[in-house]
């Protein structure tokens, strides 16, 4: 807990942005929330069912979230370094690899009190890795972690109404 509240800038300390890291670490974790993510819904923990077999249905879950992971990236650039280049694209996928690792890793979870706390967590180390990595003022972080993670709750809510009624 320690860790989650006040400390939660030692990994910005010792780790520096490398493209092809975070993107193997943003990608294995969309792997593991797809898998998941297709447990539960093959397994009858949730109402909506896929009317196609289980590999389909991972490759669909995986390129939706990866589509979305990049375009809340590519969102915290915009918003955090008002840029959308390589250098701030490079740097905006190093905070969110690390950032979003809690929700990706509980919001396969068909309970909403798991999915609450996933993404209050990583909106802490989203703050968290403004604050130190990117040196954002402490009411500067806040609202940009904020506003990011508003932008991905709107954009898993559209997708997923479109996931349920459309397929």
């Amino acid at each position: 807990m320690k860790i989650l509240l006040k400390d939660s800038d030692l990994f910005f300390e010792k780790e520096k942005p490398s493209l092809c890291k975070d993107a193997g670490q943003a990608a294995l974790l969309i792997v593991i929330f797809s898998a998941l993510t297709t447990i539960t819904f093959y397994v009858g923990w949730t109402k909506f069912a896929f009317s196609y077999g289980a590999g389909e249905a991972m490759v669909w879950i995986t390129a939706s979230t990866a589509t979305g992971f990049l375009a809340v990236t590519a969102l915290l650039s915009l918003i955090a370094f008002r840029r959308l280049d390589k250098k701030s694209f490079g740097d905006a996928l190093f905070i969110m690899a690390y950032a979003s690792s809690p929700i990706m890793l509980l919001a396969w979870a068909p309970h909403s009190v798991v999915k609450v706390v996933g993404i209050a967590w990583s909106i802490i180390f989203l703050k968290s890795g403004l604050e130190f990595y990117s040196k954002k003022p402490h009411k500067e972080s806040i609202l940009i972690a904020i506003l990011t993670g508003a932008a991905t709750i709107a954009l898993a809510w559209v997708t997923e109404f479109y996931l349920i009624y459309y397929i």
